[in-house]
Order: C-alpha cells, then structure tokens, then sequence
C-alpha cells in the first residue's frame, strides 16, 4: 500500500472499539505522508525544470500536541483474518475523523449486519489547533460497514455516510445507549475554547434527537452549573438505564447521574461519598488523608456491568480507588496504597518527610459573587494552624478551565516545601459555573480576571487561623503580607505577569511557565489565533483567515501585560518547552530580555525538547525544583 498506517491514540482523537462480537476492531490511524523527492542527493529529481519538489512543501497539522498530524482515517482490524480495511466515504480534505464506535444494528437477518459512529471534525481553510479546544466545528456521523467487512474484492466499495447532529454546531463523544446514540453537543456555536456542553441522544429507530440536557447560562447558590466535559465515560450506561458522566461543578469534579425518561438529573458521586462516609464511621477512618471528603473531586475510570471504578483525590490526599456496587449501593475504598521506589538526585532537602508534610495540609474552598457571577477559591495551608505564613498565588491557565478540589503534585509540593499557603483561584470565566461566567471573561482577559486574582489576595489576608481551622480560637491571620508570590502557566503566566506589573508593590517573586506576554506578537505564530482574537476583543471569524488590522492589534496590546511592562521590579523566573506550538517561545524569550534590560532580577530556563506543557518526566520535576528554589530565595530576602 502506498499509504502506510499508524495507530492513533490520542487524548482528543481517543477512539478505538470493539464489536460486539469481537470479531472487528476499529482505531483511528494517520496516513504517512508519501515519499518526497529532492533535486540534489541520491533520489535527485534529474530535470530542473518543471516536477514537484515535495521535500520542503508545508503540510498542515493539527497544533499542539499533533505535530505532523495532518489526515487521519478510520481502520477496521478483522481478527478472524488479520487483515485492516480503511473505512471509505470520507472526505479527508473536508474532515479528521476520531472517537469511532461500534453501534449495534437490529435486524432479524441471520448475517449480523455492523455499524460505526465517530466524530467528524471540520477541516476548512486552516487546521487550527486541536487540543483544549473544544469548540472546534464538529460532527456525528454513522456509516454501515457490513458490506466493507465482507467485501473481498481488490477494490472496495464506498460507503454513504449519515450525519446524525446536522442542527448542532458542535457534536463529539458518541456512546451507545440502548437503541440510540448519546453524545455531547451544543446547537449555539462558541467562540471560547471551552464552554456549558448539551447532552443530546438521537433515536437510531426513527431518526430523532432529543437534547436531554440544556445548557445551563447562570449557576448561583450551587445549583447545577451545567456540562463542562469534554467526553463521555466509554460505558456511561447504568444497569438500571441511567446516564453517568464526569463535570466540572465549581471547583470539583463531580460524577451526575441522569434520567432519561424523566431528565432528571441528580449528584450521583454525593451518593457514593455518603457511603465511604458510613465506612469512615464504621472502620476507624478507613478513607484516611481527607480533611474535607465531601468536597473531594471525582473522576470515572470504567464501569463494566454492575461495577464502577472511580478515582478520588483532593487536594491533600493523592488518588485513590473506590469500587461502587450498583446492586448494593455500596463504595469500597481502595484500602492499600500503591508505592513505588524511585532513585534520583537532587540537591533539594531530604524528600522522604514530604509524605507525612502532605498529609498535613489542611484546605477550604471559598466561594463569592461578583457582579451576579460566581467565583472560588481553593486555599490550602500547610498545617490546620498555620499563621503568618508566605503566600503562593496561582491562577490557572487556559482561560477556560478551573482548579478542581483534587490532588496536584505541583502545588502541594509547593505548599509542604514552603510551608505556604497556595491559593488556587478559579476567576470569572472559569469552566464548572454556567455560561455566564465564561461570556463574561471575553474581550476582558487582563482585567476581569486580574481584578478577581487580587480580590482573592486580599480576601486571603484578611483571614484569620480560626476560618479554616474549627478547632483553632487564635485570631492569629494566617498570610505574611510581605512574603506574596505568584505561580502561573499559559494564562496563568499571563495572568503573573499581569500581577507584577499593576500590582508591583504587592508581588516579591514571580515564576511563569511559557507564558502568554503580548497578544498581537502571538496571532501569526500560535496554532490558535481565534484565542488571540477572542479574548482581547471578542470577535473572529472563523471561516477566513485574515492579517490583525491596526486597530484589533492596538486592543490586543491593550490586554497584554507588556503594556504594563515599565512597572514591573518583582523577580521573575521564566520556563519555556521550546517546541511550544501553543505559545510561543518568542513570548517569553521577548520578555525576560524585556526584564534584564530593565536590571530586573530574572532567569530564563529553556527545555528544548518540550512543548507547551513542559511535562515529560524528567524537565517537569526539574522545573518545579527550579520554581521551588526561586520562591524560598526572593520570598525570604
């Protein structure tokens, strides 16, 4: 075959299924690029005139995370044969295709007859970046494959394919759920990466769809904020015909359950948590570590017929395993930890008391109202009793994306090594608190959210010991005005850098990781330029690809911390991945030369072979000793 075949699993184009008769495997696979040709060299092209000369050509890719991933197909594995047939029908330069299912087709024929479901997303005139973004222009499409699987001749037959959420402007996830597909989608485009999600299911006996779940504009007093997920569980169907599914609920992750005849929706994990709390009571504190497990985070790991495997963590407690029995209604918590041995050198303080130093952190969500949208906090203090302590403010990235009540390594570390307090801060905008709150963030990143990171602060120093310890009656407050730090990535660089320009007097040290410093330098060179356009200003159009007429760069100016730049004296640590297709290198490069120019004190850390997340194993724990050591130095001087 002159096209080779890749296997492709990926976290956004997650897709691989068996039939239910085990006979047929379907993944998704990347077409290898055919071969180039070059002028010069062994396989030179002997004309000079005329031909393509393919080695250099531009091939378009999906951004970050899928560097050379460009065409991608649906493949059917026959066991019994061992032989792979790509699914025809589809117009790879019209869609990529990912999430494919085998849906089950009723029919009284002695052959058995097979069907797919998968998500389609649209090409157009430029593939933008694919990952975190969920408000990519997408689709749900069924196709019969019955007749490509028994088919023997050389060339196969094309396939007609449906589209079954031709109303919707989006529509992803698709899941089997007794003679209907159920998926997540939204009839109303969004122009943010993230946003409220529909629960849409669509009736394979009469071709209808139903939405099951509306989106949800304004969560106040902690009624259900709406979906904000970004896929279904692969078995999301109860024995007894409900629906389950992970979201963001303020600043937790939650697991709902639904009903479909009714659509009524309740707190599924409440009822799981209700029952390790009767197991706590019962057994000595069997589910040790939580300070706070009724606001602990939630995710599913699988559910195979009458047994569900969840994840639970929070922030001082790492994940563990609860098993629930649907007949029982009963949770059983995983009772013996996991450990593992690691060698390693580092020059930090013995790590071993770490452990115990994590257990002791305490924690508690705040939350407040701001102009009629909700916003939280989640603080953690390395003792119940701590006073007087530095402060470690971290706003996370994205814009749209939350801090949820569950255990990250990074900030906990932070927090025992330290001994600090770490505010995690879900501003306005934030996913898991209603529509509203996200429209509201838009064509306002630089204001809005900066303006709730310092009400956060000064909520912070305003309290005392006793409002988060019950046992506590010092008075005592808890944050040393003197010793304020801010931690933050992406957006949350932005939102650092931000910080230490208009409030320089309040910031003693700053560490951002590849962070977002001037918007207009950014349209031309990120994999979403739509990010660019819509946070700063609210506008893009996604069906043409344009240069940033002055006046829109003047707006994106505006909203960057650059324009803040002359200000800026507090410490700044900066890391970047240098393969960052997300945001650029050249932002952060720009502003620490910005910064030693100025005689700001600054130190630029660079990882040549990470991307936007600077998370392989051995640059991420390098970069948080790093940001660790920068911390304990400028905030104790």
């Amino acid at each position: 075959m002159y096209y080779l075949l890749f296997f492709i699993f990926s976290y956004y184009t997650l897709g691989s299924s068996w039939s239910s008769d085990e006979n047929y495997f379907v993944f998704v696979a990347k077409r290898k690029e055919p071969e180039t040709s070059s002028r010069f060299g062994s396989d030179a092209v002997k004309s000079i005139t005329g031909g393509s000369v393919s080695s250099y050509e531009f091939v378009d890719d999906w951004g970050e995370k899928y560097e050379g991933t460009s065409s991608l197909v649906l493949v059917i594995v026959s066991v019994a044969e061992g032989r792979a047939r790509i699914v025809t029908g589809i117009d790879e330069n019209v869609y990529t295709v990912g999430q494919p299912i085998f849906v089950p087709i009723e029919s009284g024929e002695s052959q058995r007859r097979y069907r797919l479901a998968y998500t389609a997303w649209k090409i157009g005139d430029r593939r933008l970046g694919m990952i975190y973004c969920y408000h990519r222009s997408c689709s749900i499409f069924t196709v019969e494959v019955t007749d490509l699987l028994t088919n023997t001749a050389t060339d196969a037959p094309v396939l007609s394919h449906t589209c079954v959420s031709s109303t919707l402007s989006l529509a992803r996830s698709p899941r089997v759920f007794n003679n209907a597909i159920v998926f997540i989608g939204r009839e109303k485009r969004l122009i943010t990466h993230n946003g409220c999600m529909e629960l849409y299911a669509f009736n394979l006996s009469d071709n209808s769809l139903e939405r099951l779940v509306d989106s949800v504009e304004n969560a106040i007093d902690g009624k259900f904020p709406g979906i904000f997920a970004d896929q279904l569980p692969r078995n999301c169907v109860t024995p007894d015909g409900q629906i389950i599914f992970c979201s963001s609920y303020g600043s937790k992750d939650v697991v709902m359950m639904l009903n479909p005849a009714t659509k009524a929706l309740s707190l599924f994990s409440d009822s799981i948590l209700a029952s390790l709390n009767a197991i706590n009571a019962s057994k000595d504190n069997l589910v040790e570590g939580w300070n706070n497990l009724l606001s602990s985070s939630f995710s599913i790991v699988e559910m195979n017929k009458n047994w569900l495997i969840l994840n639970l963590s929070s922030p001082n407690a790492p994940s563990k395993l609860v098993l629930y029995d649907f007949d029982t209604k009963l949770a059983y918590p995983q009772v013996q930890s996991v450990s593992a041995s690691v060698s390693f050198s580092a020059s930090l303080d013995s790590l071993s008391s770490y452990e115990e130093k994590i257990n002791n952190i305490t924690w508690k969500t705040f939350t407040y109202s701001r102009e009629s949208i909700p916003m939280e906090f989640i603080l953690m203090l390395p003792s119940k009793d701590a006073s007087n302590v530095p402060l470690i403010v971290v706003p996370h990235g994205g814009p749209h994306s939350s801090f949820s009540a569950s255990f990250l390594a990074s900030y906990a570390f932070l927090c025992a090594y330290l001994n600090a307090a770490v505010v995690l801060i879900n501003y306005r905008g934030s996913t898991g608190f209603g529509q509203a709150g996200i429209d509201s963030l838009v064509a306002n990143v630089g204001k809005v959210d900066v303006d709730d990171c310092m009400f956060s602060v000064q909520k912070c120093l305003e309290l005392v010991v006793d409002d988060v310890c019950k046992d506590c009656t010092s008075g005592q407050k808890i944050v040393n005005p003197l010793k304020i730090g801010v931690v933050g990535g992406s957006h949350g660089g932005f939102l650092s850098a931000h910080l230490i320009g208009q409030y320089p007097e309040v910031f003693k040290a700053a560490c951002m990781r590849n962070p977002v410093t001037n918007i207009p330098a950014m349209t031309t060179t990120s994999d979403i330029p739509d990010w660019c356009w819509v946070e700063a200003t609210g506008v893009y159009d996604f069906d043409a690809f344009l240069p940033t007429p002055p006046e829109i760069s003047l707006k994106m100016y505006e909203s960057s911390p650059i324009r803040y730049l002359s200000q800026v004296k507090t410490p700044t640590l900066i890391c970047l991945g240098l393969k960052d297709r997300r945001v650029p290198p050249s932002q952060g490069i720009e502003y620490f030369h910005f910064l030693r120019s100025k005689g700001v004190p600054c130190k630029l850390l660079t990882f040549p072979e990470d991307c936007h997340a600077i998370d392989k194993p051995k640059t991420e724990a390098e970069h948080w000793f790093e940001i660790a050591y920068w911390l304990r130095v400028y905030l104790n001087e």
